[in-house]
Formats: structure tokens, sequence, C-alpha cells
């Protein structure tokens, strides 16, 4: 699997944890605020990388998924709230076809 795809089932799962623990939709609204410095995030993820690799579990994968700047807007993407679909509203009900 290449990395990148790698990368992307990673942060879906990220996103789905999040979404999971109730703050998938302020997770977003932080990560909007922050889009300007997707470089400087993505630079502290490679600073995080040698400290979280020992720690097991996910966030090592998460860590270096996040490293690569691209990544943090796939996350947004991932957690952007989604509009369900319905079928449109019709306001004359009370009307008879003519």
């Amino acid at each position: 699997m290449p990395k990148s795809q790698q990368h992307t089932e990673t942060l879906r799962h990220l996103a789905e944890n999040l979404r999971r623990r109730g703050v998938g939709e302020a997770t977003a609204f932080v990560l909007d605020l922050f889009r300007p410095f997707d470089f400087l995030s993505s630079q502290l993820a490679l600073f995080a990388r040698p400290f979280t690799s020992g720690i097991g579990g996910r966030w090592g994968l998460y860590v270096d998924a996040l490293s690569e700047e691209a990544n943090w807007h796939t996350l947004r993407q991932l957690l952007a709230p989604t509009v369900p679909e319905h079928e449109p509203e019709n306001n004359d009900t009370n009307t008879a076809p003519q």
C-alpha cells in the first residue's frame, strides 16, 4: 500500500475516533482556525515524531501522517460536517392539485 494511502487510512481512523468521542466538529473548527499554520503544524509533527515512536498504539502513525502539510487539509476534509440528504419540503401541503 502506498504511503499516501496509508496516511489517508490513518487520518480516516483518527477522524472516526474524534467523531465517536464527540469532538469532531470542535476539532474541525480549530483546524480551520489554524489553516494558515499547516506548514508549522507539520514541522511540529516532525519534531514530535521521535517522541511518539516508542509510545505504541496509533500515536506514531498519526504523527507520521500529520508530518506532511497536505494531510492537515485531508484531516479537515474528513472532519467536515456532512449535511444529511433529505427530500425537499413541500410547503403547499394544504392545497389541492389543480
